[in-house]
């Protein structure tokens, strides 16, 4: 997979804001792409964004335009709301993200009683995560990305078999998802980016507060 300069400079800069991301396992997955956020690469579709929404007015400044919300999970941002929205692509609840042969987990991150970001595992190593419209990446630990987003405190489970439908413009699922194969992604190292970018003596300054992904 290639990646342009952009996608490297964004990668390495995670390191700005989340400096305890493992350099080693840490890998850049995919390139940079607004259409999707962190809840739908959590449940598996790349081409809109997951996030509350009535059809009416959006929440946290979504607009709709570009939003999807499963029918039937109520629109709120509270971790029962989530919840409801991965049981509707066969998820259900488990008590933690340890691997279990046969089934593909998802980690929500709730601060102050809020879902602000998700994450899906990839392995029995790596879990995979998307930071706003950046590109997404292959991190090893769920705790390296705390701190803003709050703690993991809900743990999700499907068989590994199961897809998620892309969602359409008119909210229709119309295409199936292809599982992610972690022996094949090809991603992208700290160094590697670094190469690429002619910054490979990068080393990160130190974190900014209050900087936000979501």
């Amino acid at each position: 997979m290639k990646f342009s300069k952009r996608d490297c400079r964004d990668f390495v800069d995670l390191w700005r804001h989340f400096p305890r991301l493992d350099r080693k396992h840490t890998q850049l997955i995919g390139p940079c792409d607004s259409r999707y956020n962190c809840i739908a690469w959590a449940a598996g579709v790349t081409n809109i964004h997951w996030w509350p929404y009535d059809g009416e007015a959006g929440v946290a400044g979504y607009d709709g335009t570009d939003t999807f919300w499963p029918a039937g999970a109520p629109v709120s941002e509270d971790a029962d709301a989530f919840v409801a929205a991965f049981k509707t692509i066969n998820y259900k609840m488990c008590e933690n993200g340890l691997p279990e042969n046969g089934f593909t987990k998802i980690a929500l991150f709730v601060r102050n009683g809020r879902v602000r970001h998700a994450a899906r595992q990839l392995d029995a190593v790596l879990w995979t995560s998307k930071f706003g419209c950046q590109s997404p990446v292959a991190i090893h630990r769920l705790r390296d990305v705390c701190g803003y987003y709050g703690q993991t405190t809900v743990f999700m489970r499907r068989p590994t078999n199961y897809v998620t439908k892309q969602i359409d413009a008119r909210r229709v699922a119309v295409e199936v998802a292809k599982p992610m194969n972690v022996s094949t992604i090809g991603g992208l190292s700290f160094a590697e980016a670094s190469r690429q970018i002619k910054r490979s003596s990068f080393e990160p300054p130190k974190p900014k507060r209050g900087y936000c992904f979501a």
